[in-house]
């Protein structure tokens, strides 16, 4: 029997991309936001608070955001797939300067400013490392298919946004061990804790064999009978079982994902598979924004709109002043430094996952705000990528002038 709120809730999702978003692409400014709009005033804290007064809201509202979460992550799954198809080992060794220089040196530096500033305004020690870890990192779906939709994933710009937020999905299992060890160490065995480290180690060797050979001699029997319908399975399964591998052993689902991408870039198949995966790809992630916009609480963010705004100005400052000067550290171009510094200075969905196992560390009224700065950073950043273009625009022009 079909499931109807299931139902009621994706056609409710159908109307916004079929309908509101296509106004925002219109405007110029983009699907992403138009996404992230709707989730916020269509779900329970938007429109939907008005259901108990106004039994018909619920008919137009998403009442129950967390029924679209499993295909949001498979949305996030299909990008990082996509991704790692049009790269290749040889071109990530490539970007390695970008990954292990201007992505370390970001997470680093970004989790000291943001657990010494806590620190000096008052906040109980371990709130401040806590929150400096998982305000660190920043949205790979957000960031990426914001510059897909501008197509320049493949220029300098995308490369070094790729880049760094490749070594934050790899900081997943070191900032869980850092967290679980503050919550659990004083009574846990350490072991306990090493463990998630080794197993990550060994997933990626797993997979690397696994795709090296099963993965790319299945693609090319089911190349070669034809089908259109195998090949997708075949491709299904390697993508979805590489992210529950690195998923159980504690890394991010998307690294998994990436990697299976990986794995496939030189595959015969590789252009069919792009182009049949790419419009489920983008329902997916649609649904993914709505559900981050959903997680906003505007009530919880007007009753402390001053501490709120005083954060999401801060974490942005702080985050793109140190990725601007990690990129021109590492001799990234100004402009293109400017780009990637203003694309990655908002907070990400990892943050939700922190917050959520370090609640005995940080205090209620801290995890709200933080929960509210996070999803109004991700809110503000087809914004702050529409600023950080008109910055290089206008910077280009005296040069043109002359000529």
């Amino acid at each position: 029997m079909l499931h109807a709120p299931l139902l009621k809730g994706f056609l409710i999702f159908l109307v916004v991309a079929g309908v509101i978003v296509p106004l925002f692409y219109r405007a110029r400014i983009g699907t992403v936001l138009g996404f992230l709009v709707a989730g916020v005033a269509l779900g329970p804290h938007g429109f939907g608070r008005f259901a108990a007064d106004h039994p018909w809201v619920h008919y137009v509202t998403f009442d129950n955001p967390q029924r679209g979460e499993p295909m949001a992550e498979f949305g996030i799954m299909m990008l990082l797939f996509l991704l790692g198809l049009e790269l290749s080992f040889k071109r990530l060794w490539e970007l390695r300067r970008y990954v292990l220089g201007v992505g370390l040196a970001q997470v680093v530096v970004t989790t000291l400013a943001i657990g010494l500033a806590l620190r000096a305004s008052g906040a109980v020690p371990p709130s401040g490392l806590v929150l400096g870890l998982c305000l660190a990192l920043s949205s790979t779906a957000i960031v990426m298919q914001l510059l897909i939709e501008q197509g320049r994933a493949a220029e300098l710009v995308g490369r070094v946004a790729l880049s760094v937020l490749l070594l934050q999905d790899m900081m997943v299992v070191p900032i869980m061990f850092i967290v679980g060890l503050l919550v659990f160490g004083a009574k846990g065995d350490i072991l306990q804790l090493i463990l998630p480290f080794a197993e990550a180690l060994g997933a990626v060797f797993a997979i690397m064999l696994v795709g090296r050979f099963v993965a790319r001699p299945l693609v090319k029997s089911a190349l070669q009978t034809g089908s259109r319908d195998l090949i997708m399975a075949i491709t299904l399964l390697i993508l979805v079982g590489f992210s529950v591998a690195t998923a159980a052993a504690g890394l991010s689902v998307a690294l998994g994902a990436f990697l299976a991408g990986l794995l496939l870039s030189e595959s015969e198949a590789k252009h069919r598979i792009e182009t049949d995966l790419e419009p489920f790809k983008g329902l997916m992630l649609g649904i993914f924004f709505i559900t981050v916009g959903t997680s906003l609480d505007l009530a919880a963010v007007v009753h402390d709109i001053g501490w709120v705004l005083l954060g999401v100005v801060a974490l942005m400052a702080v985050k793109a002043g140190i990725l601007y000067g990690a990129a021109r550290a590492f001799k990234v171009p100004r402009d293109t430094a400017i780009e990637v510094a203003l694309l990655l200075a908002q907070g990400g969905e990892f943050a939700f996952v922190v917050l959520a196992q370090a609640r005995t560390l940080v205090s209620p009224q801290l995890t709200s705000g933080a929960i509210a700065v996070v999803a109004l950073t991700m809110l503000l950043t087809p914004l702050a990528a529409l600023v950080a273009r008109m910055l290089v625009r206008r910077g280009e022009e005296p040069a043109k002038a002359p000529a």
